[in-house]
């Protein structure tokens, strides 16, 4: 009887127990839930490519112009994972752009390996906070060709590249030289009528020795 007593007694406290605790692990299972299912959405967004500008080039240059100008034009960077994959992918990308580079003697070079040695890669967004339409994607490279260092800003959906540093000790240019080099840039490699305003103000002085490293640079200005 004793006994009997006991194990009743202990059945109500159990089932008391359960009564209080059972909100309380059904809300911390909720909560799971929802954190889990946050962290599957948060990973699927990051995943997403951004769309595919629709400017013109002349469009996506004003716009990177004004960067450090205008408040209402801001900038993102995003540091990309350099796998084998996407090395592979770049050296597919990029070497064809240089050998465009090289053919009208942009880059002066005597070859170009068939694999790159990359050092970053970030992709960077400038985007017009006036108008959502007006945004334009650029990889940022960093890699080296023997040694010689580069530096390049591509556009991510034409692959087009815009501006660029970089380090060659066979590389010679002069006062006189530089316009042309900025013409051929703008024309026959962007493909534009004629060179552009951003590189027009200073053409004779967007390619040249920079601090007397032999470090050359085409810029956006």
């Amino acid at each position: 009887m004793k006994y009997r007593k006991l194990i009743i007694l202990l059945s109500f406290a159990c089932l008391f127990f359960l009564i209080i605790m059972t909100p309380t692990w059904l809300c911390q299972m909720q909560e799971q839930s929802i954190l889990n299912d946050f962290h599957i959405e948060s990973y699927k967004e990051q995943s997403k490519s951004i769309e595919q500008s629709h400017l013109t080039i002349e469009e996506k240059l004003e716009l990177i112009s004004k960067y450090n100008q205008d408040d209402q034009v801001v900038s993102s960077l995003h540091k990309e994972n350099l796998n084998d994959e996407k090395k592979y992918e770049l050296d597919e990308i990029l070497l064809q752009e240089l050998h465009q580079l090289k053919s009208i003697q942009i880059i002066q070079l005597e070859s170009l390996p068939q694999h790159l040695n990359y050092i970053n890669y970030i992709t960077q967004v400038y985007s017009d906070l006036t108008n959502v339409n007006r945004y334009v994607s650029l990889w940022n490279i960093v890699f080296y060709i023997n040694n010689d260092y580069y530096e390049i800003w591509m556009d991510a959906d034409t692959h087009k590249i815009y501006q660029m540093f970089f380090h060659n000790e066979n590389f010679h240019i002069t006062k006189e030289t530089s316009y042309d080099i900025i013409e051929r840039f703008c024309i026959k490699y962007l493909g534009l009528k004629e060179i552009n305003k951003y590189y027009q103000d200073s053409c004779y002085l967007a390619v040249k020795e920079y601090k007397n490293d032999k470090t050359f640079r085409i810029i956006i200005e």
